[in-house]
């Protein structure tokens, strides 16, 4: 008689709670993993911003060196590029195949 009543007392339970007790139950991982991750979410969106990006303090760099203009006619600038010297820097050319010719 007693497994009765209640079978009876359960049928008597609207149909919308039922299926809500079953959703719940059904779905305890998914809604314990969306706490967890919704409090860390919460907890990283108020915490302080400098604690959210390590910076280090790095001195700025200094500014290239300057470079100073040369007068050179074309004759002069012919006979540096025959003799395999760069305009620019005054060295040595390693690789002049990006240098036109004419």
């Amino acid at each position: 008689e007693d497994n009765s009543a209640l079978v009876r007392n359960i049928r008597n339970i609207p149909y919308w709670i039922l299926r809500m007790i079953y959703m719940l139950g059904n779905s305890t991982k998914i809604m314990t993993l969306a706490v967890l991750f919704g409090f860390k979410w919460v907890e990283w969106f108020f915490m302080e911003e400098d604690k959210l990006i390590q910076r280090k303090q790095m001195p700025v760099p200094p500014p290239p060196p300057v470079l100073k203009p040369t007068n050179m006619d074309a004759q002069s600038m012919k006979q540096c590029i025959q003799q395999n010297v760069c305009l620019i820097c005054g060295h040595e050319r390693v690789n002049s195949s990006c240098i036109p010719s004419g």
